[in-house]
């Protein structure tokens, strides 16, 4: 087991690897077909919400900088 942090590799990939070693010998195969899943399932939506964040942030902070100043 690498990690037993929710989302790490670990159980699963043992159970499948496991399955799948009784009727083929493509174990890299799965391993990384396994591990590509992992970097779509976890990885792409984090750094899509670590793109978004940023964006909004940006933006948050230049609002007051493009607003007109008003008269005193």
């Amino acid at each position: 087991m690498l990690s037993h942090v929710p989302g790490g590799v670990g159980v699963f990939e043992a159970v499948i690897l496991g399955a799948f070693a009784t009727v083929s010998d493509q174990a890299a195969g799965i391993a990384a077909a396994l591990l590509v899943y992992r970097i779509i399932y976890y990885l792409l939506p984090l750094l899509a919400g670590v793109l978004i964040l940023v964006g909004v942030e940006i933006r948050e902070r230049m609002a007051p900088l493009a607003k007109p100043k008003g008269r005193d």
